[in-house]
């Protein structure tokens, strides 16, 4: 049981996030993996995720450290986003359908 469920914070599957900002970097990163002709592409988008990742872990970090389960749930979300990515790219092969769930 992590911090959020302990303090009864929980996150539906289908939940999302009123952030156009991020969604539209999910549907670019989501695109340029579609149109990735070689597995360097798609490391690129990897370790692009993976940056982005460490960052919100930060944040994450901060929030509990704060209590702030508001924005802990929040950056959760974009948290579960942005492993997705990774893992796409990670089993990205050219002509393989882009499957991401979120």
């Amino acid at each position: 049981m992590n911090k959020l469920q302990l303090n009864n914070v929980s996150i539906n599957e289908s939940e999302s996030l009123d952030d156009p900002e991020l969604l539209m970097k999910i549907l670019d990163a989501r695109e340029r993996l579609e149109e990735a002709t070689d597995e360097n592409e798609a490391k690129n988008i990897k370790d692009e995720s993976e940056v982005r990742i460490n960052e919100i872990i930060s944040n994450l970090s901060q929030a509990f450290k704060f209590n702030d389960l508001v924005q802990a749930k929040e950056l959760t979300i974009k948290l579960q986003y942005w492993y997705n990515i990774r893992e796409a790219a990670i089993g990205w092969e050219q002509g393989k359908p882009i499957e991401i769930h979120h």
